[in-house]
């Protein structure tokens, strides 16, 4: 009732800027890890051997041949393969999982749960001891990507200072080569969390059910893409939503699946890890979901998608990486812009994201246009303010291998 405004004095701005950035932390540059653009998936080569009692090298071998349909050349297994205080059985089957695969070609990103996150019972001290004895152990291991250190962390204060910085530093003191990770399942996650971190690791799922009836929008995930750059993202992976679960998320459609997959791309992701790999019945895990494949290894209609996102998506994840999403300052002209129809709710049917190449002689600027409309083809008229002395080229007649510009008249 008695609320008083003065001017912001030197104190309040210095708050303010302290309120944006609280941790000093700032992630070394791990250009290994930085400069790739992993193609792969939320599974693990180890499949249903534990629960079927598979031997894990056959099992293996088995889902080694289904990647290969699919073009994958990353695993993230989370889960915990390794959880503080650690044990010598786990970190045994933790190298057997490394070997399998470096056999196949494959490089991982293993759950190493070793902070205490996930049980605060467990001393600091043997939490410090266990990530010590796995890193030193491991961190020359040709398969290791990176460390997947934590899954989808709570956005507060004490844990981005006690567990995510804590076991940040921890980490990456004992492996120069491999920074450790986790994914941001909410936009607090991925505000929090993205400007202390190699790569913002983004697993939106933003297509559930109520009661039976489909909600969600696509477009969240382009949304969460925009404020992890605003929040000092310097790499952004995509873990899309490429599963159902019962009662709670449902299965996307093939050109769900798609669009959200371009949505992240037009926002400069350029990594793409999708959740999940298998079936999982409700037998085995008291919920149930689908994933890209069906329990006996063949591909669901998302795999199947997946597998045409492998021939036009993967091979311009590169392309990416030079590249960053801008944010037109209030009252700026777009760089670009497309007109459209509108769907039923008023919203444009079409998305367009521009993504500025990075300065320097061989730089290139990518626009990206999506339909947000699942339903059919849609068209709209895209603008796009050049450069004096660029050409605009359309990368679906290009080689994907290339970036040479097509010869263009108007």
């Amino acid at each position: 009732d008695n609320v008083q405004l003065r001017e912001a004095n030197d104190e309040d701005r210095a708050r303010w800027e302290k309120g944006k950035r609280p941790f000093d932390y700032v992630p070394p540059p791990y250009p290994g890890v930085e400069d790739t653009s992993p193609w792969g998936c939320c599974g693990s080569l180890q499949g249903y051997a534990d629960r079927l009692g598979i031997p894990l090298e056959v099992e293996a071998a088995l889902v080694a041949r289904r990647w290969a349909d699919f073009g994958f050349d990353t695993s993230l297994v989370a889960g915990g393969l390794v959880r503080a205080p650690g044990s010598a059985e786990a970190e045994d089957r933790l190298g057997r999982l490394l070997d399998l695969n470096q056999q196949y070609d494959l490089r991982v990103l293993p759950s190493t749960y070793l902070t205490g996150y996930y049980d605060r019972k467990v001393p600091r001290e043997e939490c410090e001891a266990a990530i010590t004895r796995v890193v030193t152990r491991f961190r020359d291991h040709p398969a290791l990507l990176a460390w997947w250190m934590i899954d989808e962390p709570m956005p507060n204060l004490d844990e981005i200072e006690n567990q995510w910085i804590w076991g940040k530093q921890r980490f990456e003191a004992l492996d120069p080569k491999h920074p450790a990770l986790g994914s941001f399942c909410t936009a607090g996650s991925v505000s929090a969390y993205s400007q202390y971190t190699q790569v913002s690791v983004i697993d939106c799922y933003p297509l559930t059910q109520v009661e039976g009836k489909p909600q969600g929008d696509p477009m969240e995930v382009a949304r969460w893409c925009e404020l992890a750059w605003r929040r000092g993202a310097r790499r952004i992976w995509a873990v899309q939503q490429a599963f159902g679960e019962l009662g709670s998320w449902r299965l996307p459609t093939r050109a769900e699946l798609r669009l959200m997959s371009y949505l992240f791309l037009s926002r400069g992701t350029s990594g793409f890890v999708p959740y999940y790999y298998s079936m999982e019945p409700a037998w085995m895990t008291g919920t149930g979901h689908n994933g890209l494949t069906d329990l006996f290894g063949a591909p669901t209609h998302l795999g199947d998608e997946l597998k045409d996102l492998a021939d036009t998506i993967m091979p311009l994840c590169p392309l990416m990486l030079p590249v960053r999403r801008q944010d037109a300052p209030a009252g700026a002209p777009l760089r670009a812009h497309v007109e459209c129809e509108e769907d039923q709710r008023g919203r444009p049917v079409l998305d367009v994201g521009f993504l500025a190449g990075q300065p320097g002689p061989d730089d290139y600027d990518l626009v990206v246009v999506c339909n947000l409309d699942v339903s059919g083809p849609r068209s709209g008229k895209l603008s796009v303010t050049q450069e004096e002395g660029r050409s605009l080229s359309d990368m679906r007649r290009l080689r994907l291998s290339s970036i040479e510009p097509l010869e263009v008249t108007d």
